[in-house]
């Protein structure tokens, strides 16, 4: 690691660079987590009940547990291209799966982690959308509908947030503004949850 001395107390302090590196780092870990932490809010509060006693928490509590999981990994510094992970839809399965036991590799394989949440995140896109025609088709014009729109292009922009901070390789400004939106969109998401009706 590269340091400067202070020829006064010669004492040497770590390269600024390697500071804001690590500042980056740990802006994408949040970015990423906090994300994933909001998908499943959403689906645990504003997906349908399912035909199984608990299916929305079924569904939605791991996409917070791996929000939780991807706060502790790099998966926002590696794979800098979009809509392809360097030119592939998924990296290849042998990097997928290269840690055994082969479960560790849904919380400790960079690539795995993000393919996960790119996955994540264009399903919660997926279902933002149909969520806002759902209930523009049921109530139109309503309150609900007008919310549920809101949540959507609120998501949609999130989405574009997300692309362009990983394609910037994650930026201290951009990872800010990311996370700073992630929680603008759980905040529009849990009021529409807890006004919902037409």
């Amino acid at each position: 690691m590269a340091t400067t001395d202070d020829p006064a107390t010669g004492e040497s302090e770590p390269d600024a660079r390697f500071t804001y590196a690590n500042e980056r780092t740990f802006l994408a870990w949040n970015r990423t987590a906090l994300a994933l932490i909001a998908t499943g809010v959403a689906a645990t509060q504003l997906l349908p009940e399912f035909h199984v006693n608990g299916g929305r928490r079924i569904l939605g509590l791991p996409m917070i547990g791996l929000g939780a999981l991807v706060a502790g990994s790099r998966a926002g510094l590696v794979y800098n291209t979009w809509p392809l992970m360097d030119g592939r839809f998924a990296p290849p399965f042998d990097n997928l799966t290269r840690l055994a036991p082969p479960w560790r590799n849904f919380f400790e394989n960079i690539d795995l982690v993000q393919l996960d949440h790119r996955l994540a995140a264009y399903a919660l896109l997926a279902f933002a959308l149909w969520h806002a025609f759902a209930a523009w088709r049921v109530a139109p014009g309503s309150k609900a509908a007008k919310r549920a729109m809101a949540v959507a292009g609120m998501v949609a922009a999130q989405a574009g947030l997300g692309i362009m901070t990983l394609l910037l390789a994650v930026p201290v400004w951009a990872g800010l503004l990311h996370q700073a939106f992630a929680m603008a969109v759980l905040s529009m998401a849990t009021v529409h949850r807890a006004r919902f009706s037409f």
